[in-house]
């Protein structure tokens, strides 16, 4: 400000993004007045500006006269809220022999970067590796390779079930917005058969290290989280996923990315010492989850994903609570 002002109630500005932003009591003084933004999600623009002032005369100076207006301002930023997506996927496919190359290419809705090697998980048990130099920032491209035991037998197409990311965020816009590969079961569906070989089985999704494991669909595909994991697992479709997840500990994190996090939300578990159901709800959606091992004693805590999904963890107990737990008590 030009000269010491007072502040009357809460002015705010508005924002060319749709945004609102609040003044901030707290971190102003009389002569530097700070309003506070939250983006949220679907405010985006190019360059952020300030597009208006209310309400009128709630900053006054010593003497009373009131700031009427605040200019037009670009502030010197780009408000990026979309998540990369795929838009498309396609693959190359002259030949179904062993040894021979598919190029499977997932077309992105804006360019990404991608860090580490991420791997698509196929019904067959094969895995399609990203391939960096055969992909842009809008089209990744993935190399499979037919191995002997990989044959989806006959009127069955090969799909793409899941990925394998080597952490979380390993595919990500220019803002840091985090991709999300869901596919929709006619973008999975790859539209040919592998028959010249004898058909496999589908593996299991492994989550290994600080990797993230997504499930792009409706599934029954098994998940385990390896001994000494810190991982994620991503279930896409987590409403309707039925297949089962075991070696869950306090370090890893299920995401369940179709149930929506908010106010009401609800946790529960229900089982013996080998197994049992996670069911997890918000009012109106719910996941049950089939775990495996002894969750009897677990608390389970729910918190957003940050892409309007649900993280569960299943933290360590309190020193407290643990010798609470194993102290007898006698009536």
């Amino acid at each position: 400000m030009s000269e010491a002002v007072t502040v009357s109630g809460t002015p705010t500005l508005t924002l060319n993004d749709g945004g609102i932003a609040t003044y901030d009591a707290a971190r102003s003084s009389a002569t530097a007045l700070t309003f506070d933004y939250t983006v949220l999600a679907g405010q985006n623009t190019a360059a952020l500006e300030i597009t208006g002032f209310s309400p009128a005369g709630s900053i006054t100076d010593l003497a009373g006269n009131a700031l009427a207006t605040v200019p037009a301002t670009s502030l010197g930023l780009q408000i990026d809220t979309v998540t990369p997506a795929v838009s498309s996927v396609s693959s190359s496919h002259p030949h179904t022999a062993v040894t021979d190359v598919i190029a499977i290419t997932l077309k992105m809705n804006e360019p990404v970067t991608v860090s580490g090697t991420p791997d698509l998980l196929l019904s067959n048990g094969g895995t399609a590796t990203y391939n960096l130099t055969a992909s842009s920032a809008t089209s990744l491209v993935f190399d499979y390779t037919i191995a002997a035991d990989q044959g989806t037998g006959s009127s069955t197409n090969l799909t793409i079930l899941g990925a394998e990311l080597p952490a979380s965020n390993a595919i990500q816009d220019g803002a840091g917005n985090i991709a999300t590969l869901q596919l929709t079961a006619a973008e999975a569906n790859l539209g040919f058969e592998i028959t010249s070989t004898p058909a496999g089985s589908t593996a299991n999704v492994t989550v290994s290290g600080t990797q993230e494991a997504e499930i792009v669909g409706a599934s029954a595909l098994n998940a385990i989280f390896a001994a000494g994991a810190s991982g994620v697992l991503k279930l896409d479709a987590a409403t309707t996923y039925t297949g089962t997840v075991s070696g869950l500990t306090p370090t890893d994190t299920l995401d369940l990315a179709s149930l929506t996090y908010g106010a009401n939300m609800t946790v529960g578990y229900s089982g013996t010492t080998s197994g049992g159901t996670l069911t997890v709800g918000n009012g109106t959606q719910s996941a049950s989850i089939a775990l495996l091992g002894n969750y009897l004693a677990s608390t389970f805590v729910l918190s957003s994903d940050g892409h309007g999904g649900t993280f569960v963890v299943d933290p360590p107990q309190t020193q407290t609570a643990a010798l609470l737990a194993a102290t007898p008590h006698h009536s």
